[in-house]
């Protein structure tokens, strides 16, 4: 008993050290600060959706996007590795059956200043409760193989952007996210 404690004891403080060897290596491999230039996000979507469409067949997708849009500031790399994340995260969670991933985009007027929804959903399982309990707390996650850094590094996009995301079950069925953008042109 004492022997199965100790080595209990030992695990934990090694795991720890090894999350804070993990979370300072990451501080010093922190990403570049993203270089703005117009990008017109329906033909970023495009793209990425068509190198999922090439390779796997269990993976639908239906689009609505608006063109453009006009006026968005953003890093098209970043950009693209936050579609990667969230269409991974559908396609990982499925269970057996082909999953479709829905994605629309629409510009906004509130108050005056533009705004670009974008919106994923698709018709799998939707999110874990713990998920949904901590969406951006890294190391969260419900996948055997998966680091649970996917959705906080979306959310570090996003913010990088100076906009915002959420994350929800559908109704019935599903995961939904929801992110905002300004539209501000480059200068």
């Amino acid at each position: 008993s004492a022997m199965l404690d100790k080595a209990s004891s030992t695990i934990v403080t090694q795991v720890e050290a090894l999350r804070k060897l993990v979370d300072a290596f990451g501080d010093y491999a922190q990403e570049p600060k993203p270089s703005l230039e117009p990008v017109r996000l329906d033909e970023l979507i495009r793209e990425v959706v068509a190198l999922y469409q090439q390779g796997d067949s269990d993976l639908q997708f239906d689009l609505d996007l608006c063109a453009g849009p006009d006026g968005l500031a953003a890093d098209s790399g970043r950009l693209r590795q936050l579609l990667h994340n969230l269409i991974r995260n559908a396609r990982e969670a499925r269970t057996g059956k082909p999953v479709t991933v829905s994605i629309r985009s629409e510009q906004l007027d509130q108050a005056g200043a533009p705004l670009l929804k974008l919106q994923l959903w698709d018709d799998g399982p939707g999110f874990p409760d713990m998920v949904l309990e901590q969406p951006f707390e890294p190391y969260i996650s419900n996948k055997g193989r998966g680091s649970g850094l996917g959705l906080a590094i979306c959310r570090k996009i996003i913010s990088e952007h100076n906009g915002n995301i959420s994350i929800a079950n559908r109704s019935g069925y599903g995961a939904e996210i929801v992110i905002v953008i300004p539209l501000t042109p480059v200068l």
